[in-house]
């Protein structure tokens, strides 16, 4: 009986410190290379000259990967709206290329985000399709694994360039987002 209690005590004082060193060894980390993330921003559009444009909405899509633990790319897709002082819309949708570094403290999440593309533009009976960049910061909470959500505030850049050069101009929009990540 003493023997089978002295084995009994030997084992389990085995199999708690290779337990610990198991747990010691373990680092949880927010993102690694390899995850993957999709994304819906529903945000409000401030346009820089509001004697032209009344404050617009839109919705974006995008899906991004982890290179590194802080590093991603991915692509966003979206549909933006403002409306004209003079009752009209004008609508564009931008399909970004985007670059992002993210820093991570806790449950916080800090991205940087750039993006480069094209999109569709349309004014009345005005179509074009031109250079769009955006470059965007946003903070975001992680409630669990699988989830975060948070804000993001980024400025589309659109330039319209023509052969007549005093027809040349660049939209300047901000844009300021309520986001949802689910991480995968």
């Amino acid at each position: 009986m003493k023997r089978l209690i002295l084995f009994m005590l030997c084992f389990t004082l085995c199999f708690s410190a290779f337990a610990q060193e198991i747990d010691s060894d373990y680092v949880f980390r927010a993102s690694q290379a390899g995850d993957q993330y999709a994304k819906i921003n529903l945000a409000l559009n401030l346009p820089n000259r509001p004697e032209q444009l009344n404050i617009g909405g839109s919705g974006t899509l995008g899906y991004h990967v982890f290179v590194t633990d802080n590093f991603n790319l991915g692509g966003d897709v979206g549909f933006n709206y403002l409306k004209t002082v003079g009752d009209n819309v004008f609508y564009f949708i931008p399909i970004l290329f985007k670059a992002g570094y993210q820093f991570n403290t806790g449950k916080f999440e800090i991205p940087l985000y750039l993006g480069i593309g094209g999109s569709i533009q349309n004014y009345i009976d005005r179509t074009y399709f031109g250079l769009t960049l955006k470059p965007e910061v946003g903070i975001y909470y992680r409630t669990s694994s699988d989830f975060s959500f948070g804000i993001l505030a980024g400025v589309y850049v659109m330039p319209q360039w023509y052969k007549n050069t005093s027809h040349n101009y660049t939209g300047v929009i901000t844009d300021l987002s309520l986001s949802v990540r689910y991480h995968f």
